[in-house]
């Protein structure tokens, strides 16, 4: 539930905003600190469809999505004293407030995984390597298998891919959403897209 005293602009239908430019992320989130509702609007018109992208591919529900990116600028209000400068980027951070806030949603049970919107791209060719064209198989055919593959993976892996490959991030900025190592996080690409290329039929 959205706390009632901060009002934020709506994500459906929003009227055009005026995005100041002339303010990096950074410091938007330290006039933020200072309880600045103007910045947090303003970083919300930069950031929110990429966190909504990111939360749809997370709940695979619109509305539960939706619910979810303005849960993570209500987070990003009241807990941005948490932000380091400096340490991580602000697209980083906000990527991780909404997964911790997705893993709790999923651990109260509020999300059902019912919704017939799967709506997230991916692009396969990055993922499957030196595959002929000889051997792919019809794209919606195709698409529908990955989807159903990806859906499959432990949460972690599915995360890992999502970061990297759908919202580009790189495996440093990754690992830190992820909250694991470099390692680690290389280590989750690799068995996410051995356990892919094995529900492909494509082999390892």
């Amino acid at each position: 539930m959205i706390a009632a005293h901060i009002e934020l602009l709506p994500l459906v239908g929003m009227i055009e905003a005026r995005n100041n430019k002339c303010l990096e992320d950074e410091a938007l989130m330290a006039f933020i600190c200072q309880g600045d509702k103007d910045a947090l609007n303003t970083l919300m018109i930069r950031h929110m469809r990429a966190i909504y992208a990111f939360a749809l591919s997370l709940c695979r529900n619109p509305d539960d999505a939706e619910d979810l990116t303005q849960e993570t600028f209500v987070r990003c209000f009241t807990k941005a004293h948490t932000y380091k400068p400096g340490q991580v980027k602000v697209t980083t951070w906000l990527h991780t407030l909404t997964r911790n806030l997705a893993i709790d949603a999923f651990r109260r049970r509020r999300w059902t995984l019912e919704s017939e919107a799967d709506e997230f791209a991916v692009d396969l060719d990055a993922i499957e390597d030196h595959c002929s064209p000889e051997s792919m198989l019809e794209k919606e055919d195709r698409e529908d298998r990955f989807k159903a593959s990806l859906w499959g993976l432990p949460e972690r892996q599915r995360t890992a891919l999502l970061l990297c490959y759908h919202r580009g991030f790189s495996n440093r900025e990754a690992a830190a959403v992820l909250d694991v190592s470099l390692d680690a996080l290389v280590s989750l690409l690799a068995r996410a897209r051995r356990a892919l290329k094995v529900e492909l039929g494509r082999g390892v």
